[in-house]
């Protein structure tokens, strides 16, 4: 997927297809515009504000190939960018892929970079009532907060949860750290999506599958609009702590039709970010707003 993405990249680069233009957006999509790049931005871009033109992409290939799609090579405007996982508050109006879910995170104006990563979308072939009734997670457990999650689970039985990282030291919990690919993990109908440096990578393909998201409330958004997600509607929520895994997958496997509409809900959520071109045309439009604000 990722090698296709960028072979995907280089020739429309090659044929002069970058940056893309600018869609004409719907309503909820304006929205979605004034959601990415809110009111209240820092004017003041001083000190040390960039050129777009002189940003340096090396060594950030997966940022660049987004890059180039939204901005002109030529541009030569004043901005801040910030690569990587952002999971502060940044202090003026900067360009960046995530941000803390918060009222005050205006200066953190998403676009959508390092979606060959995070925006990974896969067909589910097996129906909810199909699947498995069981919850699944596959992960690098390198943070606590997957830690203390495998550890809270180490003991039910309808959860299969494994670390798949190479340096795994989490044998004490009894569990196997095989490997499962996406398309094996969608054999369940509940999928848990647990936050790493910033939001969970597998959260999208969960959402666009025919299972149910089980998760914490986000405490990260990106692109995707994590912060407008709806527990009971989007996905089924579990505490911070996971102290109460057992209880709410029980009382959700008890309850296939509820289960199954969350799936669904899950899904239309998701349709909205399926068209790439059309993504990076919206994200035109976050940069222009975020030059108008901040003039």
């Amino acid at each position: 997927m990722v090698l296709h993405h960028h072979l995907r990249f280089w020739l429309g680069y090659l044929l002069g297809k970058y940056p893309l233009k600018p869609v004409d957006p719907d309503p909820f999509e304006v929205l979605r515009i004034q959601y990415y790049c809110k009111e209240g931005l820092d004017r003041n871009l001083e000190p040390s504000p960039v050129p777009i033109n002189s940003i340096s992409l090396k060594h950030k290939t997966g940022y660049a190939y987004d890059w180039y799609r939204i901005f002109n090579k030529s541009d030569k405007r004043l901005c801040h960018v910030e690569f990587g996982d952002v999971q502060h508050l940044t202090p003026k109006a900067t360009f960046c892929k995530s941000r803390p879910i918060q009222e005050n995170n205006q200066n953190n104006v998403l676009l959508p970079l390092n979606t060959a990563r995070h925006f990974n979308f896969k067909k589910d072939p097996y129906p909810f009532a199909k699947k498995r009734s069981n919850g699944i997670w596959r992960g690098s457990a390198y943070k606590d907060k997957r830690l203390r999650f495998l550890k809270s689970v180490s003991d039910i039985e309808f959860v299969d949860a494994a670390d798949t990282s190479r340096h795994s030291n989490l044998n004490y919990f009894g569990k196997s750290r095989n490997h499962l690919s996406v398309r094996e993990q969608m054999r369940s109908q509940f999928i848990f999506s647990i936050e790493g440096n910033d939001v969970a990578t597998n959260l999208k393909w969960i959402m666009a599958s025919n299972s149910v998201p089980v998760m914490a409330i986000p405490e990260f958004e990106t692109w995707f609009c994590e912060g407008k997600l709806v527990p009971g509607q989007h996905f089924i929520e579990i505490l911070p702590d996971f102290s109460n895994i057992g209880d709410v997958l029980e009382y959700h496997l008890e309850r296939p039709k509820l289960s199954a509409e969350i799936a669904e809900e899950s899904k239309l959520f998701s349709a909205q970010f399926k068209n790439f071109t059309r993504q990076f045309g919206l994200a035109r439009h976050v940069v222009e707003r975020y030059f108008q604000l901040i003039r």
